[in-house]
């Protein structure tokens, strides 16, 4: 498997935890003292006000201490939150997105794609921090279909500029 193949798996295995641990929060209760101690909850400080989340918590993503421009597919990226920028729709072909509001200035976005048997990819950010599909190869696309839909991805990254897991 060549270098590229790797990556994309390694981003794979890191997506697929992190909805693993999205599923594995919301069965659990909101109420538990052993889930908050193991799930990082949601707070939001602005400037010198520090409001918590209400009942419902969201688990945060944290930085993998790798800057963004750093990444092998960062001249591949095209923003899709907090600003669509003018060349993502192009770039993203077939696939789309969902932006769901999860209150407190979080968001859920969610990749798309019609493709059988694609179930989509999901990252939770904050206001401040951005989201951006990579499209590594464009060969496999069109407007209305994407043949190998394991190469795209969403990459979440923080206001300093650095990636997220």
């Amino acid at each position: 498997m060549n270098k590229k193949g790797i990556v994309v798996v390694i981003i794979g295995i890191i997506v697929l935890v992190g909805i693993a641990s999205l599923l594995l929060s919301s069965f659990g209760s909101t109420s538990s003292t052993s889930a908050t101690t193991s799930t990082q909850t949601q707070t939001q400080t602005q400037a010198s006000t520090t409001a918590s989340v209400s009942s419902s918590t969201v688990p945060l993503m944290s930085s993998t201490g790798v800057l963004f421009t750093q990444y092998k597919n960062y001249s591949k990226a095209h923003e899709i939150f907090p600003t669509l920028a003018s060349d993502t729709k192009k770039a993203m072909g077939a696939f789309g997105y969902t932006q769901t509001d999860l209150g407190n200035n979080t968001y859920k976005i969610t990749l798309t794609n019609k493709a059988e048997n694609y179930s989509g990819q999901s990252v939770i950010v904050t206001a401040g921090q951005s989201v951006y599909f990579i499209e590594p190869a464009t060969g496999d696309d069109s407007a209305t279909e994407d043949s190998i839909t394991t190469d795209d991805s969403l990459v979440a990254v923080d206001a300093q500029g650095y990636m997220l897991q």
